[in-house]
């Protein structure tokens, strides 16, 4: 069995109220293709060969969103795990299928994860996250640093490695062992709740920004440019979810 995405971000999944209408942002800004109808209640989606996420409809009254899935081999001990720690269930344990189970909680300061389980033989799931159209990176923005290890911590071996100075505070990267999977910062007081953001590569962040907005999309930050790391935004598609753009610059 494969373990190499264990305790890692393994799947995307867009929640929004209006799925034709997001298929054809989406697919317009980063060429991605859907998997399935809309009318079937779940889309998959795909850039170029690669299967990373899906499109859904919220609850009623539940906003659009971005919901990143950490994969676990002990669904059930993690979401215990999480409870014990503060966090709320909003969805599950339940079974998706072969493909094996999934719950959804909110860490300790509000912030929507999912977690996932694999069935027989879609353990270890690894989805690629290095070419444009990728999703290639995670930040939480999160209103207690030091809870949010503790949390993440205990629910998936998770630590804190470099640290920086950016310009609204310490950003702190997120390692998986030895990877740096995520960054994690303490929101600015702009920001309404604690979030995930996840970042989808691109080849021209300015080009992207100023497709994103011609297709009825909302710039929040940026672009800035970190030297020698990245260049990158953040936007919201036209039904309010958010979601980042980035440009490794090879630091």
């Amino acid at each position: 069995m494969s373990t190499k995405g264990l305790n890692d971000f393994v799947w995307y999944d867009l929640q929004t109220p209006d799925p034709k209408a997001a298929i054809g942002f989406y697919s317009k800004l980063f060429g991605w293709t859907p998997q399935g109808e809309p009318d079937s209640g779940h889309v998959g989606w795909n850039n170029g060969e690669n299967h990373f996420g899906g499109i859904g409809t919220p609850q009623a009254g539940v906003p659009a969103h971005w919901l990143g899935y950490v994969e676990t081999d002990a669904l059930e001990g993690t979401v215990e795990r999480a409870k014990k720690m503060g966090a709320k269930v909003f969805a599950g344990p339940m079974s998706i299928g072969e493909g094996g189970d999934i719950a959804v909680v909110a860490d300790p300061q509000g912030a929507a994860i999912g977690l996932y389980q694999g069935g027989k033989g879609h353990e270890g799931w690894e989805p690629r996250k290095t070419e444009p159209g990728d999703v290639g990176w995670a930040e939480l923005g999160t209103s207690d640093i030091d809870g949010a290890r503790a949390f993440y911590g205990e629910c998936f071996g998770w630590k804190t490695g470099q640290s920086m100075q950016m310009q609204h505070g310490v950003y702190h990267m997120v390692m998986k062992g030895e990877t740096s999977i995520a960054g994690l910062y303490t929101k600015p007081a702009d920001m309404p709740v604690s979030a995930w953001t996840f970042y989808i590569n691109v080849n021209d962040v300015d080009e992207t920004v100023a497709k994103a907005k011609a297709l009825g999309g909302k710039l929040l930050v940026g672009p800035q440019t970190v030297p020698d790391m990245v260049t990158f935004a953040i936007l919201t598609d036209p039904q309010g979810a958010t979601f980042g753009v980035a440009k490794s610059l090879g630091g």
